[in-house]
């Protein structure tokens, strides 16, 4: 699954909740915020959130300004198991027009949409892991 939007005041926060795969979100204007048992993090503009699977959270987005996400749920294999979210900072201006394609790619349907949606997430993974070279 894949998107991309503006925050609606209506809805600008999802949890408790547990997730059964991966989730990306991309922090393309605003800011939000991640809390799980082990404490909070502060997710900025251009950042993106690495939330693991089976880890109770809530992602709430500020209403302090205008605020957009993009979201990408998958799935590893193998699958390192881990159990901590990674905030990850980028300079990378090509992410949120990678998002965006993504999630426009994803409303297509269709084994080639999904094999182009694969590529894209690959690319992104590997901008993210580029951008956070020598950090923990």
């Amino acid at each position: 699954m894949a998107n991309f939007f503006p925050i609606d005041p209506r809805r600008h926060s999802w949890g408790p909740r547990v997730i059964g795969d991966y989730e990306l979100i991309h922090q393309v204007e605003g800011t939000s915020s991640y809390n799980n048992a082990a404490g909070a993090l502060a997710i900025l503009t251009g950042e993106t959130l690495l939330i693991p699977p089976a880890v109770r959270h809530v992602y709430r987005c500020s209403l302090e300004r205008p605020a957009t996400i993009s979201c990408i749920h998958f799935t590893l294999s193998p699958d390192p198991h881990s159990g901590q979210p990674l905030r990850l900072g980028s300079g990378d201006l090509e992410l949120p027009h990678l998002f965006r394609r993504l999630a426009d790619e994803w409303t297509q349907g269709g084994e080639l949409s999904q094999r182009l949606c694969e590529a894209m997430l690959c690319e992104i993974l590997a901008r993210l892991e580029r951008a956070g070279a020598g950090q923990p």
